[in-house]
């Protein structure tokens, strides 16, 4: 009895379909990540009263990649 359920289970990718799908993932969360950070950043600076100068100093800061 066992032994049909577990040949009727989907198996779970594996090799070259499971990294590509890994990458996809991946890529998806850090692109997605990246898009809410910088609408966040001009929501906030958008009703902030700061020079233009120390805004895009403060993107540059939250964008950088750490050392």
């Amino acid at each position: 009895m066992e032994e049909k359920l577990q040949a009727g289970r989907i198996k779970p990718p594996t090799g070259i379909v499971h990294l590509a799908r890994n990458f996809i993932h991946s890529a998806l969360t850090w692109a997605t990540q990246r898009t809410q950070r910088f609408i966040r950043w001009v929501c906030v600076r958008l009703y902030l009263d700061a020079p233009r100068s120390e805004s895009l100093a403060r993107l540059r800061e939250l964008w950088t990649l750490p050392a």
